[in-house]
């Protein structure tokens, strides 16, 4: 495998996962009247996706856990 074909492939793996992370935060700030949430983790998920992917994670856990509902969400 050439060293262009590596890259090509890192890249590949880094889109996926970026689509995979904006769908994670379409679902998290779903039903929010601000869309300010969405477009701070969305630009924060191309600056440094491994911590955008920490952050969602860590709110899905928190929805899932307390059970949050869309009318007690911040808005």
């Amino acid at each position: 495998m050439t060293l262009i074909e590596s890259e090509m492939k890192i890249q590949s793996y880094k889109d996926i996962r970026l689509e995979e992370l904006d769908r994670k935060i379409d679902t998290i700030t779903n039903g929010l009247s601000r869309p300010y949430f969405n477009k701070i983790l969305k630009k924060l998920s191309k600056s440094n996706l491994e911590n955008a992917v920490i952050i969602c994670d860590y709110i899905i856990a928190e929805q899932i856990e307390i059970n949050i509902q869309n009318s007690t969400k911040v808005k």
